[in-house]
Formats: C-alpha cells, sequence, structure tokens
C-alpha cells in the first residue's frame, strides 16, 4: 500500500505496530468491500489517503486519557472507530451500526487483527441507551441531525481537558448557529493535511450532555 508514506508522514511518531495493524485494517476492509458494501467501491482505491487519513485526524488536536469512552455512530465499515481504537489502546470503543451484515464482519476484523478495546452493537440509536464520553461519526447525516440523535448518549463526567460531546467529520460549508452548544470546528486541510481532497472536509466538535 504505497499511500501508507502518507501515514508515516502525517504521524511520524506511530510504532511499527501499529502501523502494521492499520495496514492489515485497510487490507480486510478492501478484501471485505468486494462482497459488502462497507465504503463506495469507487474510491476503495483511495482508502488510505481518503478514509484512514480523515479517522486519525481527530489525534491531531486532541488528547484522551486512559479510560475514555466512544461511541461510533453509524460506524459502517469501521470508520472512524476502528483506526482510532488501533492507535487509543487505553480507551475503549463501541461500534455501532443498524445493518447486520456490516456489523458481523466488524467482528470478523476485530478478532483477526486481535483488538481487545472495541466491541460492536447491532442497534438503532433511537434505541441505545448507554452513555459514552465522546460520540464519533462520519458522513452519517447531516450534522444538527446527528447531533439530536447523539447528544442523549453523552454523560456530564469529564474526565479529559476537553469536555464530553460530540466529534463529526463532515464537509463543504456549515453553519454553527443552528446548534444551542458550544461548538468549533477543525478545518483539516488549513491546518493538518496538504493534499486537495481535504479542501472543504471538517471536524466539527460539539460540547454537550445527556442534559443538554
Amino acid at each position: 500500500m504505497r499511500d501508507f508514506i502518507l501515514i508515516q508522514k502525517y504521524f511520524p511518531y506511530l510504532s511499527k505496530e501499529k502501523i502494521e495493524l492499520l495496514k492489515a485494517f485497510c487490507q480486510l476492509l478492501t478484501d471485505w468491500n468486494t462482497k459488502i458494501n462497507l465504503i463506495s467501491r469507487k474510491d476503495i482505491d483511495n482508502l488510505v489517503a481518503h478514509h484512514l487519513l480523515s479517522s486519525l485526524a481527530l489525534l491531531h488536536f486532541a488528547n484522551f486519557v486512559a479510560g475514555t469512552t466512544f461511541l461510533d455512530l453509524g460506524t459502517g465499515g469501521g470508520l472512524p472507530g476502528l483506526p482510532l481504537a488501533i492507535i487509543l489502546p487505553q480507551c475503549n470503543f463501541v461500534l455501532l451500526d443498524s445493518t447486520q451484515k456490516k456489523i458481523n464482519v466488524l467482528n470478523t476484523i476485530i478478532r483477526e487483527l486481535n483488538i481487545t478495546n472495541t466491541t460492536t452493537l447491532w442497534q438503532r440509536i433511537q434505541e441505545h441507551k448507554e452513555q459514552y464520553d465522546f460520540i464519533v461519526g462520519r458522513a452519517v447525516c447531516s450534522p444538527i441531525d446527528f447531533y439530536h440523535l447523539a447528544k442523549k448518549n453523552i454523560h456530564c463526567k469529564n474526565k479529559n481537558q476537553q469536555p464530553n460531546g460530540i466529534y463529526y467529520w463532515s464537509g463543504g460549508t456549515i453553519n454553527t448557529k443552528q446548534f444551542p452548544v458550544p461548538t468549533k470546528i477543525f478545518y483539516l486541510a488549513q491546518q493538518y493535511y496538504n493534499l486537495p481532497f481535504f479542501e472543504t472536509k471538517f471536524i466539527l466538535y460539539l460540547k454537550c450532555c445527556s442534559n443538554s
């Protein structure tokens, strides 16, 4: 995977072991994508440059203490949750999706990679009652719809410097005034990646908890 030079460029501190795990994840995801549509098949050749780099972008501006809990809502092919789980073994991840076939594939990938800090859940978010420190999601729906779906699943017992809330990967333009909670936008091309693909991409942070 020649694109992995980008991972080494933008994340030079990653160990060889973690790089190899990320490569194995990408290979498994590529293989499974021929059987079930986990990510767009038109974009599978750009898995590293477009999807893996995007998922790991959170690491450029956020640090998480041991025991931090994440829910990856609408995880699909395990993005962004599984790459983050590989790099953050001290944190705990739940990958949630309403499509059983996708969850079955993720269970297989997790077993093959021996990832021990991640579980999966086949469920609709409307039925899910557990609460987490952070909820992450990538291109699931509109940012405001994602906020309304996810806010009930965030608790207010902060353990990180960054208060509990939502990190949502999106693109284009956004009006932050539509959100009733504090927001921050991290523009990926302007701040972190010198790549044309990321020119309109950002991660939206919403500071919120269960009673927001």
